[in-house]
């Protein structure tokens, strides 16, 4: 009986209270086209038809827009990439972090890919 009484207990409070067992990072909602890619593609790099990617490092806040991206790098070095996907926080949206059940600001880094 006190085990049955005990999971009983366990199952009504994991009922009344799901977040505060919720920790999670951020997760993806919306991430930018091939069409903004191509907006903020560098020039010199489109006259050449080459592509190139970036990583970006950003804070996701608790709405899950991006916040204090700077870049980390690009290649090709010098190329304009890096510059391109700065460009590109604001076609991102994300879910935010969550501990304890609350939304929290968290860091990430956003590799992107310009193919050709």
């Amino acid at each position: 009986m006190r085990i049955t009484q005990l999971l009983v207990l366990a199952a009504v409070a994991a009922m009344a209270f799901p977040a505060l067992a919720q920790d999670r990072a951020p997760d993806w909602l919306k991430t930018p086209t091939a069409r903004d890619l191509a907006a903020v593609w560098p020039t010199a790099m489109l006259k050449k038809g080459e592509g190139g990617k970036a990583i970006i490092a950003c804070t996701v806040t608790v709405l899950g827009t991006l916040r204090a991206c700077r870049m980390e790098s690009e290649s090709p070095a010098g190329s304009g990439f890096g510059s391109a996907a700065l460009a590109l926080p604001s076609q991102f949206l994300m879910k935010p972090a969550l501990k304890g059940g609350v939304a929290v600001e968290a860091p990430v880094r956003i590799p992107i890919g310009f193919p050709r």
